[in-house]
């Protein structure tokens, strides 16, 4: 799936990863300001034919930040 040159268009359609319910068609910007305001959630599916999805995470052009690294309950400071 491509993105960030047009190539969605308006025809991206998203699937919200709770309720199952479908959004779209929507622009590559609609996408992009979703996910910054954090109305589309990285696992959330998306799709530009609703054949072929993929999780919203999987696109770098919507600028999801990297996830956290996990912390061990048991992890101290490396400095006192």
């Amino acid at each position: 799936m491509r993105g960030a040159t047009g190539q969605f268009g308006d025809g991206c359609v998203i699937q919200d990863g709770e309720t199952g319910a479908i959004d779209g068609p929507l622009s590559e910007t609609e996408l992009r300001s979703r996910a910054a305001s954090g109305r589309l959630d990285p696992s959330d599916p998306v799709s530009v034919d609703r054949a072929r999805w993929v999780l919203a995470g999987s696109l770098p052009w919507l600028g999801f930040p990297p996830p956290a690294a996990p912390t061990s309950p048991n992890a101290r400071p490396l400095v006192d």
